[in-house]
């Protein structure tokens, strides 16, 4: 059904004219809905998702404190909620530690938002002391397959420019097609792709010890 039948057709829970003022609400709002789901989606979507794994010890979030080279693109709940203003913030994101025996070389996970996508991705990093540092070694494409569907981990150019590490690798989609799955997270392909995506990784792990 095109969206103008939609609104031009009365039903007894809502007729024409109130399915029209909605939509002139919603399409007022639109931007500031967009800009709480993706802050939403950031503040608590995703440390909820992992929480199970970090609670057993299998991954560690990475701070401003931990990682300096990572300082400028943490996450503050405020950026998210600029997003979709002009000149908001951009290449910002949560970063996690994944744990490994020999934590002189591993991998981190990260979440972010560039210029136009998110990005889902792993960087390769080295611990030393509790300090996190950004790696020079390069993680291969890959692929991941949840529920039949293939997600793709790729090397993205545009990303690459800005984040501090040149080997990070990442599924991406635009926000504007993604926002939609970060309005209902917790049922999203977002939450599938990041748990899966930490699977991946610790499997690499086990196999390494």
């Amino acid at each position: 059904m095109r969206l103008e039948d939609f609104l031009q057709q009365s039903s007894p829970e809502l007729d024409s004219r109130t399915r029209v003022s909605h939509a002139f609400q919603i399409a007022r709002q639109i931007e500031s809905l967009k800009s709480n789901w993706l802050a939403n989606a950031f503040d608590d979507g995703v440390n909820e998702a992992l929480a199970d794994y970090i609670a057993r010890g299998l991954l560690i979030p990475i701070t401003a404190q931990d990682c300096k080279a990572l300082e400028p693109m943490q996450y503050e709940r405020e950026q998210a909620l600029d997003f979709y203003r002009r000149g908001g913030p951009r290449n910002k994101g949560l970063f996690y530690r994944v744990v490994r025996d020999e934590p002189s070389a591993s991998q981190g996970v990260a979440v972010l938002f560039g210029s136009k996508r998110i990005h889902i991705g792993l960087f390769p990093i080295k611990v030393a002391d509790g300090v996190v540092g950004l790696a020079d070694s390069r993680i291969n494409d890959f692929a991941i397959f949840i529920a039949s569907q293939r997600y793709d981990f790729e090397h993205h150019h545009g990303i690459n420019t800005v984040f501090p590490s040149q080997g990070f690798v990442s599924w991406s989609e635009t926000l504007d097609e993604e926002i939609e799955e970060l309005a209902n997270f917790e049922t999203s392909r977002t939450k599938d792709v990041i748990r899966g995506l930490v699977d991946h990784a610790l499997k690499q792990t086990k196999g390494q010890r």
